[in-house]
């Protein structure tokens, strides 16, 4: 790792990951920081060992532009029409900006999902995300990561099936990606580290399954009802997609292997570290 200082734009599960990926760093002279909208969230932050930045207003995104200065930085929040335009502005004296996108962009398209695939501008999540894609890739520094469904130990879709939240859209036969988030944190730092162009890549891990095929499992694992189902055009517009993501391209340019290539290894890697 380097010492370059990490700018963190925004602070959930990606952002947090990252922050204690690096903390975890021997030898380690950088500074973290981390943008909130929240005042309450300052003592948080603190208590994390992140300087916190509270944005309450637009002057206050001035206090962030020095901060940039070879950074390396991750923008995590999501798209609200404005302030990925107004930041991304201060992003030309990053080292490298990584800006965490979704694969929601692809919309209708279905099958494998590569480097190559075309986005679908006219999908219900795609407008704002890839609005802000552009913004922050304008300035040449940027690399875009195109993320399924996250998951870690205590977030994801085994905890929604634990707290009875979850409902399997229409016959659960459509395929589904997903990544967890200690490997989207390596992936986060390699790209920090590496010379790979300026551009969109698609993410996740190597096994992408029906849905039914990953309820079913993890019910029988976790002891666990299945879950009733729904009709496919009542189920959230993120769980209609029938999209397989091929990582590869992005993990050779990388030279960098997951630790999890399937949910199934960390339920493995859990039980056997319990």
């Amino acid at each position: 790792m380097s010492d370059r200082n990490l700018l963190l734009l925004g602070f959930g599960n990606v952002a947090r990951h990252l922050a204690s990926f690096y903390k975890d760093g021997a030898g380690s002279d950088r500074h973290i920081y981390a943008t909130t909208r929240s005042a309450a969230r300052l003592a948080e932050l603190k208590n994390f060992g992140i300087e916190p930045l509270l944005l309450d207003g637009s002057n206050s995104f001035d206090l962030l532009e020095p901060l940039f200065e070879d950074a390396f930085v991750l923008v995590s929040f999501p798209p609200d029409g404005t302030t990925d335009a107004t930041i991304s502005r201060m992003a030309g004296s990053a080292s490298r900006v990584v800006y965490i996108s979704s694969t929601g962009v692809y919309g209708r398209h279905e099958g494998i999902i590569d480097h190559r695939t075309p986005v679908d501008e006219n999908a219900e999540e795609a407008g704002g995300r890839l609005v802000a894609e552009e913004h922050w890739l304008r300035n040449g520094n940027a690399v875009v990561l195109r993320a399924p469904a996250l998951y870690s130990a205590d977030y994801g879709l085994h905890k929604r099936l634990a707290a009875g939240q979850f409902r399997l859209p229409g016959d659960g036969e459509r395929y589904t990606s997903r990544i967890h988030m200690e490997d989207l944190a390596r992936i986060i730092d390699a790209v920090f580290h590496s010379d790979i162009d300026s551009g969109a890549y698609p993410i996740g891990d190597l096994c992408p399954c029906t849905q039914k095929e990953i309820v079913t499992w993890l019910c029988q694992r976790l002891y666990l009802p299945f879950p009733d189902s729904i009709p496919l055009e009542a189920a959230h517009h993120t769980q209609r997609g029938n999209r397989r993501v091929d990582p590869s391209h992005l993990l050779r340019r990388l030279n960098i292997r997951l630790l999890y290539p399937s949910y199934r290894d960390f339920f493995d890697h859990k039980s056997a570290s319990s």
